[in-house]
C-alpha cells in the first residue's frame, strides 16, 4: 500500500493518504488524530469517501466516550437525504428536491440575514404546511427586548376556505402570538378589515373598527358598472351607530379640517366640503342629477333634514318638509342697525308701482369655458359634430373646442324676477346679501313685509278719511 497509511509515533497521529504535498503546519497539532492530504500543487483536490449498500446509510458520527454518536451527518441512500445530528436528535435534513427542514429554530447573527433568489419575480422565501389544509401557516416575530411595551406579532394565513391573511398582535412579549388578536384581516375575495373583531367586509371593500386618518388626503377613485337594481357608491358608510353616554353628539361622518391661509397666498375657496358639480353623459334617461342628496330623517324630539349652527338664537334649517326657515329674529340675536324709515319704504313704493320695475322672465345663459382654462373635473366635450369627447384627467385644461360649464336647463321653467339693474340703490342694498347680487330670502321677505305695512297705513288712512266723510 504505497502512501496509503502513515503513522508518526512521537506525535500520536495517523496521516492517512499522504499523496502529495509538505507536512502542514497543524493548528492544533497534538490534538489532531488524524489528517488527509493531497498537496503536491495548488490545484490538487483532495477527497474522502465513505461509500455505503445502495440502500444504506454513510454515516459521519461525532461522539465522546458516554456516547460515541451524539453527533453527525448522515446521507440516506434510498432517500437520497441528508441529515445533521446533534445530541443524539436530527435537526436539519435536506431532501433530494433540496428542502431543507428544520427542528429547533433559525437565528441570524448580529448585522441581519439576507435570503435572496437569483429568479425575477419567483418567490424567496416560501411557508408550507404540510398538514391538512384547514390548518393555519403563520410566521411569529417575537421581540428580545425585555420592556412590558414590546409585544409578539404574527403572520399567517387562518386555514379558512381559500385561506384569509392575518396579522395578529400578541398580549405581551413572549406570549403566544396566535392567542392574541387580530388587528389586520384581508380575506380571500379581497376584503380588507382593520380592527379587532373583523368580518368580510364584501369583495374588495375596506373596513376600518375606528378613525380613518390621512395626512396626505383621502382618495376615492371609483369606476364600476353596476347592474340592475344596484346602486353604485363611492364611499359608503353603513351599521348601527349606538350612544351609550348620557351626553354629547352621534356623528356618522365630521370633518374638522384646520384652514390656514398664509399671507402670501390667495386661496380662491376653501370649504370642509366641496362638491364639483360633473357633467354626466346620458345616452338613456337620467331622472335626477345632485351634487348633494340629503333624505328625510325619522324620529326625535326635533327633526330636521338640515340644521346650521350661527351662534345664539335658532340657526337656519331645512324642515322634513321642505321649508327653509332663516335664523331668528330675535332682539337678543340681533347687532341691531336701525330702522327703515317711511320715507325710504315710499321710495320702494313708488318704483315698484312704476312701469320700471316690471318683473321680467329670464334664464341663466350658457356659460363656457374658454380654450385654455383649467376645468375643476373630468367632463365630455362637445366635438364639431355635436358628439362628445373625453377630456382625460391629467389633461383637464379645456380644448380648442368650447366646454359648457353652466346654465338653464331644458326642463326648467323660466325665472321671474325684477333685475337688481333697474331698482333703487337703497332697495337693491336691501334685499341682497353682497355686491354680487344674491338676493336673501329673510331680506327680500323683509323689504316686501315694510312696503306691505306702508301700504295697509296708506289704506287704513284713506279708510278712515272715507268713514268720515261718509253720511251717518
Amino acid at each position: 500500500m504505497t502512501g496509503a497509511l502513515v503513522v508518526t509515533a512521537s506525535a500520536g497521529q495517523a496521516i492517512i493518504g499522504r499523496i502529495a504535498g509538505t507536512a502542514p503546519t497543524l493548528v492544533a497539532g497534538g490534538a489532531t488524530v488524524a489528517y488527509f492530504q493531497n498537496s503536491g500543487v495548488v490545484g490538487d483536490l483532495a477527497r474522502v469517501s465513505i461509500i455505503s449498500g445502495n440502500t444504506g446509510q454513510s454515516i459521519l458520527q461525532m461522539g465522546d466516550n458516554d456516547d460515541d454518536d451524539i453527533g453527525g451527518f448522515v446521507y440516506d441512500q434510498t432517500a437520497n437525504s441528508m441529515v445533521i445530528r446533534t445530541d443524539n436528535a436530527t435537526r436539519v435534513t435536506v431532501s433530494s428536491a433540496g428542502l431543507m427542514t428544520i427542528t429547533g429554530g433559525l437565528t441570524v447573527s448580529a448585522g441581519g440575514g439576507d435570503i435572496r433568489n437569483a429568479t425575477r419575480n419567483a418567490a424567496s422565501l416560501t411557508v408550507r404546511q404540510t398538514d391538512a389544509d384547514s390548518v393555519a401557516v403563520g410566521v411569529a416575530l417575537r421581540a428580545t427586548s425585555a420592556s412590558g411595551l414590546s409585544r409578539d406579532w404574527g403572520v399567517r394565513t387562518n386555514g379558512a376556505a381559500q385561506g384569509n391573511f392575518e396579522l395578529i398582535e400578541g398580549a405581551s412579549n413572549g406570549s403566544d402570538p396566535w392567542a392574541g388578536t387580530v388587528r389586520f384581516t384581508i380575506y380571500s375575495g379581497g376584503g380588507v378589515y382593520i380592527g379587532a373583531s373583523p368580518s368580510d367586509p364584501g369583495a374588495n371593500n375596506l373596513t376600518v373598527q375606528g378613525i380613518l386618518y390621512s395626512d396626505g388626503g383621502l382618495d376615492l377613485n371609483y369606476n364600476a358598472s353596476i347592474g340592475a337594481s344596484a346602486n353604485g357608491t363611492k364611499a359608503y358608510a353603513a351599521g348601527t351607530f349606538t350612544k351609550t353616554g348620557s351626553t354629547g353628539d352621534l356623528r356618522g361622518y365630521e370633518s374638522n379640517v384646520a384652514i390656514t391661509v398664509n399671507g402670501a397666498v390667495t386661496c380662491d375657496r376653501a370649504a370642509q366640503v366641496f362638491l364639483n358639480g360633473i357633467t354626466a353623459t346620458v345616452t338613456g334617461t337620467l331622472t335626477n342629477h345632485n351634487a348633494l342628496y340629503v333624505g328625510t330623517p325619522a324620529n326625535g324630539s326635533t327633526v330636521k333634514t338640515i340644521d346650521t349652527s350661527s351662534g345664539g338664537g335658532t340657526p337656519a334649517h331645512l324642515t322634513t318638509s321642505g321649508i327653509w326657515t332663516d335664523a331668528s329674529s330675535w332682539a337678543k340675536d340681533k347687532d341691531l342697525k336701525g330702522t327703515v324709515t317711511d320715507k325710504e319704504v315710499d321710495g320702494w313704493i313708488a318704483w315698484v308701482t312704476s312701469d320700471e320695475a316690471a318683473a321680467q322672465y329670464y334664464r341663466y345663459p350658457t356659460v363656457l369655458y374658454t380654450p385654455g382654462e383649467r376645468l375643476p373635473s373630468p367632463r365630455q366635450r362637445s366635438d364639431e359634430d355635436g358628439g362628445t369627447l373625453p377630456i382625460e384627467p391629467e389633461d383637464w385644461l379645456a380644448t380648442g373646442v368650447e366646454v359648457k360649464k353652466g346654465g338653464h336647463q331644458d326642463y326648467e321653467h323660466d325665472s321671474i324676477f325684477p333685475l337688481l339693474d333697474d331698482m333703487p340703490e337703497s332697495l337693491r342694498k336691501a334685499i341682497t346679501t353682497d355686491t354680487g347680487g344674491g338676493v336673501g330670502g329673510k331680506d327680500m321677505t323683509g323689504a316686501l313685509y315694510a312696503m306691505l305695512r306702508r301700504a295697509l297705513q296708506r289704506i287704513t288712512r284713506l279708510e278712515t278719511r272715507v268713514v268720515a266723510l261718509s253720511p251717518v
